[in-house]
């Protein structure tokens, strides 16, 4: 019986995923949009690509509003609101200018899944390999999705945690009211 718990103990602890931080401390971080944290970009055919929030994000401020989405390649909820974005992007692109960037929080034993997803997409996504993004946002992106606006200035302008539908037609008229074409 000893022989038999000593093994399904085992087993168990052999089944367990630990995930060591290489997030720098929040102190490091540039606390302000656009940040400073590392992103790895993938998606649209393109080889896949790093750089910084700086200079992704950076490009839209003074120019138009942003959107930062946050989802998990294991979340439901974020799949179906990502889905259903995908289906309106065409036209909220043709009656505004935005800056649309998903970031996947994903662990990296789950990194071939994120490239999988972003595959799925008409844009390219990103992934916060570090996972230094819940160091500054706030709540620390505890759930997820969460949506993120800022405006063109980097004053964060909308806010939302979890999917609901009706969330969608709110954020169409927030970003044609933000854009330069509206």
């Amino acid at each position: 019986m000893l022989l038999v718990l000593c093994f399904s103990v085992s087993l168990g602890l052999a089944q367990q995923h630990y995930y060591l931080s290489k997030a720098r401390p929040k102190a490091e971080i540039d606390t302000l949009f656009p940040y400073d944290i590392q992103l790895t970009a993938s998606g649209l055919g393109e080889d896949t690509l790093a750089a910084t929030s700086t200079s992704i994000l950076g490009e839209n401020l003074g120019k138009r509003p942003t959107v930062l989405i946050f989802w998990l390649t294991t979340c439901a909820p974020c799949k179906l609101e990502l889905d259903a974005m995908s289906k309106k992007m065409a036209g909220w692109e043709e009656q505004a200018d935005f800056g649309f960037y998903p970031i996947s929080l994903d662990f990296e034993r789950r990194r071939d899944q994120f490239y999988a997803r972003a595959a799925t997409y008409p844009w390219r996504s990103y992934l916060d390999e570090n996972r230094e993004f819940p160091a500054v946002m706030p709540g620390g992106l505890n759930g997820v999705p969460q949506l993120f606006v800022f405006d063109k200035d980097g004053k964060q302008v909308f806010y939302r945690r979890k999917y609901r539908s009706s969330d969608l037609v709110e954020l169409e008229q927030l970003l044609i009211e933000l854009s330069p074409k509206g």
